[in-house]
């Protein structure tokens, strides 16, 4: 039998841990992102009524918004995805940098990203 985990996006997780001596770093930098993307949620949530409303024709603006918000944000993961595993040292390092990125997996964007990066961790010796 197999599980599949579907994440909602709007569940809170916990907060990364990084390791090396840039970690504190990582973490504040996920921490931005946690809440620009709570920031862009709660705006969305805010003009939802609009959805429905037929004569109104801005939704699919603010709609656009909020994808490029969104973009944006996984602009941020990939490049700290890309810092973090610049300097990594060894496995035990790469395992837990790879599992602070665990719950982007859900990301289909990011998924390829930190599956390379999973290999690549897996060829350190």
């Amino acid at each position: 039998m197999t599980f599949q985990h579907r994440l909602d996006e709007t569940t809170q997780i916990l907060s990364p841990k990084f390791s090396g001596t840039n970690g504190e770093e990582h973490e504040r930098v996920c921490q931005k992102i946690e809440r620009l993307f709570y920031e862009s949620l709660s705006k969305i949530e805010a003009i939802s009524y609009k959805i429905f409303a037929v004569h109104e024709s801005t939704w699919h603006d603010d709609m656009i918004i909020f994808r490029t918000e969104m973009r944006d944000l996984e602009i941020m993961i990939e490049n700290l995805i890309a810092i973090v595993f610049m300097n990594v040292n060894n496995i035990q390092e790469g395992i837990e940098n790879l599992r602070s990125f665990y719950y982007y997996l859900n990301r289909k964007n990011l998924k390829f990203l930190l599956d390379s990066k999973n290999s690549s961790v897996r060829r350190i010796q």
